[in-house]
């Protein structure tokens, strides 16, 4: 019988599965906006058609910049494993299930504009599904024969302010909410964009 301590997977396997859930994931995303279902609207109807659409396109808008960058980490983190073990599996399972929550997160907040619960669930999915990665990155660490010799595990050797990104950009939405909730979803698109701008530096 197999010890399953030793059972080990193929990264390019379970980034495949993971890209392919990202991109399902986003769009998904799109389909939230919904439009007109009348042909015969005026210039003006549709004016306002499509700005009583400002919460789902904003929420839109900070799902997918948030998604991009989880990409983009997630990408990063592989980059140097050979093998995953069982517990990297597993924890990759519970951030890609983080991250099918974000359509449901990202629809709650474009239907219930109004209510702050539904903008602090929405930025403790983003928060976590981000959040995930790291758990990864430490399973990365203390497993160091199954990555490419004399390789760092990314995200650790970030700064902490990088590292601790998904945390505070979480915090801070949370925070905002209690004054504009639409500012609360501003802070995740200003944050995803920075972080994708100094991940290219």
């Amino acid at each position: 019988m197999n010890d399953k301590s030793d059972w080990t997977a193929n990264p390019q396997r379970l980034n495949s599965l993971t890209d392919g859930i990202y991109a399902i994931v986003i769009t998904l995303l799109v389909l939230d906006l919904k439009p007109p279902t009348s042909a015969d609207l005026s210039n003006v109807a549709l004016q306002e058609h499509i700005l009583g659409q400002f919460p789902s396109f904003l929420t839109y808008i900070a799902s997918f910049a948030v998604i991009a960058q989880i990409w983009q980490r997630h990408h990063r983190l592989f980059s140097h494993q050979l093998r995953c073990d069982l517990p990297m599996v597993a924890l990759n399972f519970v951030h890609i299930f983080l991250v099918t929550m974000i359509p449901y997160t990202s629809s709650l907040v474009g239907h219930f504009e109004t209510d702050r619960f539904a903008v602090i669930l929405f930025s403790i999915d983003l928060a976590a599904s981000g959040g995930a990665l790291t758990l990864i990155a430490v399973r990365m660490r203390n497993k160091p024969e199954l990555r490419e010799s004399e390789k760092p595990v990314a995200l650790l050797n970030d700064h902490w302010l990088v590292r601790s990104f998904y945390g505070i950009m979480g915090v801070l939405s949370i925070s905002a909410s209690y004054f504009n909730l639409h500012l609360a979803l501003t802070v995740w698109i200003v944050g995803a964009l920075l972080m994708l701008y100094f991940s290219r530096q």
